[in-house]
């Protein structure tokens, strides 16, 4: 999933395209997906959907000066 989301990050300008790194919230430090919070090893349990949620609400909300 890191090398994806390397080429993923290349399309981010900063101005109008942003990239948002989830690997900070939910990576086991090898870049994985944490184990125990997945079955699969790509999908999040349900209940870190929320968790997930808020994350992306602060990280946007700091992208547009509102954090």
């Amino acid at each position: 999933i890191d090398n994806l989301n390397a080429e993923l990050k290349k399309l981010a300008d900063g101005k109008t395209v942003f990239y948002l790194d989830a690997n900070t919230v939910f990576d086991d430090g090898a870049g994985n997906l944490a184990a125990d919070k997945t079955a699969d090893g790509t999908h999040l349990y349900a209940k870190y959907y929320a968790e997930w949620g808020r994350w992306i609400m602060e990280q946007t909300a700091s992208l547009v000066g509102e954090g």
